[in-house]
């Protein structure tokens, strides 16, 4: 088979695709044992040959047959859903490789924090959490360190947030962090304070890899195992190409039980309402600014983006320099951060509704253009900030990638030929935090995931106002 017909290097992605000359849409990435689809990664693995459950640590074993009740029924749900159980097994397999300090200087292994599994999904656990334990790993400044299968450390901070470029916040959640953004696979937390529920996933491509983070593969160990070996150490499970595997999307849908933990109808009503004005400021300007400007509360807006507990900017931006920095600058530098993953975003889009319906060289021309705007930003997405030298540097440099940015997607509207997503309900929850002490709306606010942002939202009187935006795209079906 000739491969070779067109290639594009992505070196800070490390993304190379290609298309075969026998099949135009079979493009994959080069170099990897599994392969991935550039615009919504290929599923085509599947877990097998699961050790049994007596063969499984010890921890990971009593969890699950308190879950499960039985061996037999730990060998059925392997056979009948392979995907839940490598999830489970992987979630399992990387928290018990990581240490947690807490704040009154003990450690203890991330699986130690697990009091038991409460529902099981194809790419995550959600598993519940010991919630003193959480509370004092998260005052101890959530301090991690992952013993890598090399035997090296990995070591760092993790910084919950409602949700920021490096880490979303999932539906029905209160906060949410991760190991990193730039070594991956990495773990992350979503958790809700009510009754210590945690949402756990390993992602295995970097928040700015926007042909991969954005899909279900991004988090389904099975598609890309060999990094996830590589990191973690041998699963015990491995993994069968068949192609075509249809993911299990299972999202948590149980609510916390207490009144003041829920939403009511006016609330929800409210915050939707401004949310979509918020939207609607987005799609018709295409600038993350002017949607800011114009449905944000612009000093709470700016105080939660410096807040060291609660930015969006956690984990790229030094905590230190979140409060040292003029907030006029940080505040530029994550607009035009927001506006070059949108437009990204936007333009992976637009070309993947194009080459559906066609395969020329005008196609290929705009997935080099892409490939090649996507590698320009990277850098700059990637670099951690720990100066005003380097804040200043990497705003310079995105304001040019948004340039770049916004004129292909520009260019590839003319492209779409898909027909428009039917509108749907947005999903709108209730997200406490105890610990968003920079404004006191912000214990209590509400979270709106659109199909272009995420909403923080907080009551202003009888209205709400936005605190918190992060660009967000619809995630996409494997191709």
């Amino acid at each position: 088979m000739r491969i070779f017909v067109v290639e594009y290097a992505s070196r800070s992605c490390g993304v190379v695709l290609h298309r075969s000359a026998e099949d135009p849409l079979a493009w994959g990435e080069i170099g990897s044992e599994h392969g991935e689809g550039v615009l919504g990664s290929h599923m085509d693995y599947v877990a097998t040959e699961f050790l049994p459950l007596s063969d499984l640590p010890t921890r990971t074993a009593d969890l699950i047959r308190a879950h499960l009740s039985s061996d037999a029924a730990w060998e059925q749900l392997a056979a009948q859903h392979n995907d839940r159980a490598a999830a489970l097994l992987a979630v399992c397999g990387a928290l018990s490789r990581t240490l947690l300090k807490l704040d009154d200087g003990r450690s203890i292994g991330g699986l130690e924090l697990v009091s038991e599994i409460n529902l099981l999904a194809g790419d995550r656990a959600y598993l519940l959490l010991d919630r003193g334990a959480f509370d004092s790993w998260r005052d101890g400044e959530g301090q991690f360190a992952i013993t890598r299968a090399d035997g090296s450390v990995e070591s760092g901070k993790v910084g919950f947030n409602r949700g920021g470029t490096g880490g979303s916040l999932h539906e029905g959640f209160d906060i949410q962090g991760i190991t990193g953004n730039r070594d991956v696979p990495r773990i992350q937390w979503n958790y809700r304070h009510c009754d210590g529920l945690a949402d756990i996933d390993v992602d295995g491509y970097a928040p700015w890899d926007i042909f991969h983070h954005l899909t279900y593969a991004n988090s389904d160990v099975r598609q890309w195992y060999a990094k996830y070996v590589s990191k973690f150490g041998q699963a015990p499970f491995k993994v069968k190409k068949v192609g075509g595997v249809e993911p299990d999307e299972v999202k948590m849908t149980s609510q916390c039980p207490l009144p003041h933990d829920q939403l009511t109808d006016d609330e929800r009503a409210r915050a939707v309402e401004q949310a979509r004005v918020f939207s609607s400021l987005l799609e018709s300007s295409g600038d993350f600014r002017a949607a800011v400007d114009g449905a944000a509360d612009r000093r709470l807006f700016v105080d939660v983006l410096r807040s060291p507990r609660m930015s969006p900017l956690i984990g790229i931006v030094a905590p230190a320099l979140l409060e040292q920095a003029p907030p006029e600058a940080l505040r530029d530098y994550y607009l035009a951060r927001a506006n070059v993953q949108l437009s990204q975003i936007d333009a992976s889009e637009g070309l993947r509704q194009a080459m559906r319906s066609r395969r020329d060289s005008t196609a290929d021309a705009a997935l080099g253009a892409l490939a090649e705007a996507v590698d320009s930003s990277s850098s700059s997405l990637a670099e951690p900030i720990e100066s005003l030298d380097q804040l200043a540097r990497a705003r310079r440099s995105l304001e040019a990638d948004e340039q770049a940015g916004a004129r292909l997607s520009r260019e590839l509207a003319h492209s779409r030929t898909a027909p428009a997503r039917a509108e749907r309900e947005p999903a709108v929850w209730l997200t406490r935090d105890p610990h968003a002490t920079a404004d006191p709306r912000l214990v209590r606010a509400v979270a709106v995931e659109l199909p272009n942002v995420r909403l923080i939202l907080v009551r202003d009187g009888s209205e709400f106002r936005v605190a918190s935006a992060v660009p967000w795209g619809p995630a996409v079906k494997p191709d």
